[in-house]
């Protein structure tokens, strides 16, 4: 349970601003014509987003380039392209990178 009030306020401000997100864009764009460019900008937001969070978690560690030999975050990001070109599945993809992530740290 938790006990720190700071957190407990954190994480309750931070459910409220992502439903706000979630919904409002719902509640505002809901019944209404948008542009077809609009309609393209927003189906790629997604892919854009989840990129930059890839190539920070992947490729930037302590605000530098991470490219050592110990980082063992590229062969699951290898691996995870790997799967995506071969199955196009997104339960095999998450999963199967989770597992070879969890073996790669077993073994290393």
């Amino acid at each position: 349970m938790i006990t720190n009030p700071e957190i407990l306020t954190i994480i309750i401000l931070t459910s409220i601003i992502i439903y706000l997100m979630r919904y409002l864009p719902i509640a505002v764009l809901y019944k209404r014509n948008i542009s077809p460019l609009f309609a393209k900008f927003l189906k790629c937001l997604p892919v854009a987003v989840l990129t930059a969070l890839v190539v920070q978690a992947v490729f930037i560690k302590d605000g530098q380039p991470y490219p050592g030999t110990d980082n063992y975050y590229w062969l699951g990001f290898l691996f995870t392209i790997g799967l995506t070109f071969l199955t196009r599945s997104l339960l095999v993809i998450v999963f199967g990178s989770l597992g070879f992530l969890y073996l790669i740290n077993l073994l290393f």
